[in-house]
């Protein structure tokens, strides 16, 4: 009889322990979703200060030491996050003649890769002044957790209905 339980036991353990390990993995891929949500959530919350107020907040940091940028109009270049930072706020210069007066996350699409890696489409909104659509872009992302914290490694800029 005790042999009898203590098969049965084991044959439980068996079969549970693969749900324990996926309920365990699916915390963590939330966990990282909402770490990767709230880096662009200030990634837009950085853009939308400079288009208000003509200063580029320091924080989040949002890219790693280098990154790599591509676009269907250049070819990819290799540049550091500093380097990064001074084309952003041209970037948002050319966008802010435009008339551009806010730009928010139409979607944020992550896809996990590993537990340090991920892939995000996301589409962008940019509004005028009376919060009219001016223009949608896509842009993907290749992310990776340095240190602890996640960072754009490399991103494309693109068609939004290309995704």
């Amino acid at each position: 009889m005790k042999i009898t339980q203590l098969l049965r036991g084991i044959i439980l353990t068996a079969m549970l322990l693969p749900l324990s390990a996926n309920s365990s993995t699916n915390g963590q891929t939330a966990i990282a979703e909402a770490e990767i949500k709230k880096l662009f959530s200030g990634y837009m919350g950085k853009y939308n200060h400079y288009i208000a107020q003509g200063v580029l907040p320091e924080n989040p940091d949002l890219y790693a030491d280098n990154l790599v940028v591509m676009s269907s109009a250049r070819d990819a270049t290799s540049v550091t996050s500093d380097e990064m930072y001074r084309q952003v706020t041209v970037f948002l210069d050319s966008l802010k003649s435009k008339g551009v007066k806010s730009v928010t996350w139409e979607s944020v699409d992550i896809t996990l890769l590993d537990s340090n890696l991920a892939l995000a489409s996301n589409v962008a909104v940019r509004f005028d002044e009376k919060g009219e659509t001016l223009s949608r872009v896509g842009a993907t992302y290749f992310l990776n957790k340095i240190k602890n914290e996640w960072r754009i490694t490399a991103f494309a800029v693109h068609n939004p209905d290309y995704r």
